[in-house]
């Protein structure tokens, strides 16, 4: 039997139980609107820094199923419809920032989470389609929905940890590691268990495991792990986002909580940016992404600001360290460490 490939898609620093709302999501509603829904799911983490991992088949079908709704002119107008409806109970709770008065009102918000990240999940593929899947208009539209709800992910994720915080103040942090169905039994964990968690998780098909290393789960699973090669030139490529020329020194940022450690001037380095980020935007002076594309938050505020902007390296935080010095030449899409 031939492995099944699984390529990384993202980094990022969130509890588990957005990351299970996610999968839920998938799971158990992204089918009603595309007659199909991927199954590869995979999630690694390691000291509180998640990598998401798909199998590139189950993507393309994705894309290839969204495309074809996208034939019926209807479609489209509908799901908006009906995700702008689904939006507004945690659109409250985004506004309000507060913690959730019970585990069953974190349990209701979850479920209305994973209801509407199907949603989501559909607008934020749209615009990056095949040119010609899509018409302009329906373009124009996913992403306006997109922008909207840009911060879908870590708002929703703010308010479970300040939750589950309040609800469980002896375990502090490491109530960010707790499931969604060890609310609804009302059997939350020994903190020994989730200090595993916190060090080490795969969580694969609604499966936690925190007992083997990813490559040993990946042997078990046959699955084969695509990782992308680190330049040994001394210099990585990615996307055009803004363009021209910045040298200093790089900071790398894997968490949000590190976010304020970016001095004026320097490079900020990351898997992607947020809202949360514009602080240490306006002191950098260029930005270089794993992720993203044109149409991205770090694309965007680089444009606002005028700042060198590279995205899609995939590969920039495993290749730069903090501390090196480098040239940025968004002119050219290319990134040079200059002194290491």
């Amino acid at each position: 039997m031939n492995s099944r490939p699984y390529t990384k898609l993202f980094t990022r620093d969130n509890g588990l139980l957005v990351f299970e709302l996610w999968y839920e999501s998938e799971v158990n509603h992204l089918e009603k609107w595309l007659g199909w829904a991927p199954k590869s799911y995979l999630l690694h983490a390691v000291e509180g820094v998640t990598e998401v991992y798909y199998d590139p088949a189950d993507l393309e079908e994705l894309n290839r199923r969204i495309a074809a709704k996208l034939k019926d002119t209807d479609f489209l107008p509908n799901l908006i419809s009906w995700y702008k409806e689904a939006l507004v109970p945690l659109q409250r709770a985004w506004k309000e920032r507060k913690p959730l008065g019970s585990t069953k009102a974190l349990v209701e918000l979850f479920d209305k989470g994973a209801l509407a990240w199907s949603g989501l999940a559909i607008t934020y593929l749209i615009p990056n389609l095949p040119e010609g899947e899509a018409s302009r208009d329906q373009t124009s539209a996913a992403l306006a929905a997109r922008t909207e709800t840009e911060n879908f992910f870590d708002d929703t994720d703010q308010v479970f940890l300040m939750t589950l915080r309040a609800l469980f103040p002896s375990l502090g942090t490491r109530s960010r590691y707790i499931l969604a169905d060890e609310l609804r039994r009302d059997a939350i964990p020994e903190e020994d268990v989730l200090a595993k968690r916190e060090k080490h998780f795969i969580f694969y098909r609604g499966t936690l495991y925190t007992d083997m290393t990813l490559e040993m789960f990946a042997h078990d699973h046959d699955i084969r792990l695509e990782e992308e090669t680190i330049s040994q030139s001394g210099e990585i490529k990615g996307q055009i986002a803004m363009g021209g020329t910045a040298i200093g020194k790089v900071r790398v940022i894997l968490k949000k909580q590190d976010i304020p450690q970016v001095e004026e001037g320097e490079i900020l380095v990351t898997t992607m940016t947020t809202p949360d980020y514009l602080p240490a935007m306006k002191r950098a002076a260029a930005f270089v992404t794993d992720e993203g594309g044109i149409t991205s938050h770090a694309a965007i505020i680089a444009r606002e600001f005028k700042k060198p902007c590279i995205v899609g390296t995939k590969i920039a935080t495993k290749f730069l360290k903090t501390g090196d010095t480098i040239e940025v030449d968004a002119d050219k899409g290319i990134v040079r460490i200059l002194e290491r």
